[in-house]
């Protein structure tokens, strides 16, 4: 900020003589300046114009819930919504709780570009018990401190993001902005003969309405073990 004075803001005050040092310089305050706040710098993966799109869909804000997938059209039930290939893909025998075959995933199925992809995804906030475990699971992938960071993100936002069904588990660009329902109009599959994830309606959805799927089964899970797979 530069600290001169306009020249309706300084007043002299003393006689007419030349001598400086019979001068004294007066600061009047000028007029207040409304305060402007910053403007809030998101990160990329937040502006909007790099969120994904569709024919049928489009990822924006979705209140509470940071962003969501939603209508662009009215949507019939049964029709196919989304197809894509998943960005990160783990078999059935790879399945953990830790996300630890996640890292090696991420090592070795991503191109730098689909890296950067994979980490502007949600992550959930990280734990004490986080720092640990991720020293400990990434030793194997990376021992420089800035290495350790990012796959402590890539293991947690697997965890957050991944979809599992019968074939493994995997996470998506797009599917991974698809929220949770307890009333689903939306159904989450993998197609094993194309490798893509796909969603399609299970109800009318109206254009402008969020698509929304279960993330559990509730036939096999109680209330209470609904509640604590969210805490996770």
């Amino acid at each position: 900020m530069s600290s001169s004075l306009n020249d309706d803001q300084v007043t002299v005050v003393g006689d007419d003589s030349s001598d400086a040092e019979s001068h004294t310089t007066e600061v009047i305050p000028g007029p207040p300046v409304p305060f402007v706040p910053a403007p809030i710098e998101e990160p990329p993966s937040m502006a909007m114009e790099n969120l994904p799109y569709g024919p049928l869909y489009e990822v924006r804000r979705s209140r509470g819930k940071g962003v969501g997938m939603f209508a662009t059209d009215d949507v019939v039930r049964g029709t196919r919504i989304l197809a894509e290939k998943p960005l990160m893909r783990l078999g059935v025998n790879d399945i953990d709780p830790v996300g630890l075959f996640a890292l090696g995933a991420y090592k070795a199925q991503l191109t730098p570009a689909e890296r950067q992809k994979f980490l502007s995804l949600h992550c959930r906030a990280e734990r004490p018990a986080d720092r640990v475990m991720d020293r400990f699971l990434s030793e194997p992938y990376c021992s420089d401190p800035a290495g350790l960071d990012e796959l402590s993100r890539v293991r947690r936002a697997f965890i957050s993001n991944a979809f599992e069904s019968d074939e493994g588990k995997m996470c998506g660009y797009v599917q991974a902005r698809i929220n949770h329902s307890c009333t689903p109009n939306a159904s989450l599959s993998f197609n094993g003969r194309t490798g893509h994830i796909t969603l399609h309606a299970i109800k009318d959805v109206p254009a402008g309405s969020e698509y929304l799927v279960s993330y559990v089964d509730h036939a096999e899970l109680s209330t209470s073990e609904r509640q604590n797979k969210f805490a996770r």
